[in-house]
């Protein structure tokens, strides 16, 4: 008889029962092990949104989770560091009583849930043993030096004492193997589900008979991304205009960020819609309503090393999508065939890929199509079920 085996997958920034960018990748990769046949938990990290999950333990859409900290969030930076010694000495008893109970445990983790060095000895004590999940470079990012400097060291630790890592970029797979030539490397793009969406030729066709909508759902910390959206739409307008023309904008991130670009919004004399704080549901009512989807990239190192999430869950909705050629995206779509590239990272370039898209509403019908086959080669979840349960339990 084969070991019993449990996957434990670790949000560091805390697991949270709604949809959201936190928690698509963890929730996805629990689903691809539970198909497998493992048995699997996801680990929360230290939490401070208590209206957003109030058990402890439980399951969400399926998956059981493990929050073993829940509080309000502290005034005071002692009261910080209290609520993170408390969280981590119970995240220790549950890995040795999960290794008790299992006989074999993987972590699987993205960041610091609890500090590197105490897992390592973990490992070393054969309680569990380590993959590490990485999806994005940090000193790519634009944060505090210090932060930046932390972040990347954590990264090469994390590397040097894995066996196996899972990265979600050909950028992250080098970096890997270039600071740990014997890790075993994964490489799992964004995923998303396509059940929903199986009767293609009824999406397709509203693409005709509804008047154009671009449409970009993003994070506020791609502010580069959202004003050249913004300013390439308003070109747009200027150089073709149109009736029954809008542009819709789903943010999430900093609400500061959201208020000024949201003011800016009511100014400008074009039609523009600011949403947020959607579920699901309404996100993806917002998506099949959209004429085309946005994806722009920036020629940048942490554009490179990423893969958005949104463009995986455009595919799964079989409409063209525009974006740029940066990192994977030509590993998993071609040019004007099952996706609209940017020539660059450029207002005039978008614009005039707008236009072509109100011009050619057949051409990216087709387009939008081919993108949903390729969605469901490449990001539909239930395809890495079997090599990637192998990975992971062998």
């Amino acid at each position: 008889m084969s070991q019993k085996h449990l996957s434990i997958i670790a949000k560091g920034t805390g697991f949270s029962l709604s949809f959201d960018a936190v928690n698509t990748k963890c929730f996805f990769l629990a689903k691809i092990l539970k198909a497998y046949g493992d048995n699997v938990t996801i680990l929360s990290g230290l939490h401070y949104k208590k209206k957003s999950i109030d058990k402890i333990i439980g399951r969400y859409c399926g998956v059981k989770y493990y929050s073993p900290s829940i509080f309000e969030k502290p005034n005071s930076r002692l009261l910080h560091y209290y609520y993170k010694f408390i969280y981590v000495s119970k995240v220790i008893v549950f890995l040795i009583r999960m290794k008790i109970k299992w006989g074999r445990v993987s972590l699987i983790f993205d960041d610091n849930s609890i500090p590197l060095p105490l897992l390592y000895l973990l490992q070393k004590f054969s309680v569990v043993e380590l993959i590490f999940n990485i999806e994005e470079w940090p000193l790519s990012h634009n944060i505090k030096l210090v932060h930046k400097i932390i972040s990347h060291w954590f990264v090469i630790f994390a590397f040097s004492v894995c066996k196996k890592t899972v990265c979600i970029s050909s950028y992250l797979v080098e970096r890997a193997k270039y600071y740990n030539k014997h890790i075993a490397v994964y490489k799992l793009p964004a995923l998303t589900k396509f059940d929903d969406f199986k009767d293609q030729g009824l999406i397709l066709d509203k693409i005709e008979n509804r008047h154009t909508k671009f449409l970009f759902c993003g994070n506020t910390g791609y502010l580069e991304v959202i004003w050249l959206i913004i300013h390439s739409y308003e070109n747009f307008c200027l150089l073709k205009p149109l009736e029954n023309v809008k542009l819709v904008l789903i943010l999430h991130g900093n609400e500061m960020i959201i208020r000024k670009l949201s003011q800016y919004i009511n100014k400008s004399k074009y039609s523009i819609k600011l949403l947020s704080s959607l579920t699901e549901s309404e996100l993806f009512e917002q998506y099949d309503q959209a004429t085309v989807l946005l994806a722009p990239l920036r020629p940048t190192i942490q554009d490179n090393a990423r893969f958005p999430q949104k463009i995986a869950e455009y595919t799964a909705m079989s409409k063209p999508i525009i974006t740029t050629n940066v990192g994977d995206i030509e590993l998993y779509f071609d040019s004007n065939e099952s996706a609209i590239f940017m020539g660059e990272f450029s207002i005039e370039e978008l614009s005039q890929k707008m236009i072509f898209s109100v011009e050619n509403k057949e051409k990216i019908r087709l387009i939008g199509m081919k993108g949903n086959i390729a969605g469901r080669k490449f990001f539909n979840y239930k395809q890495y079920v079997t090599s990637f349960g192998n990975f992971i339990k062998y």
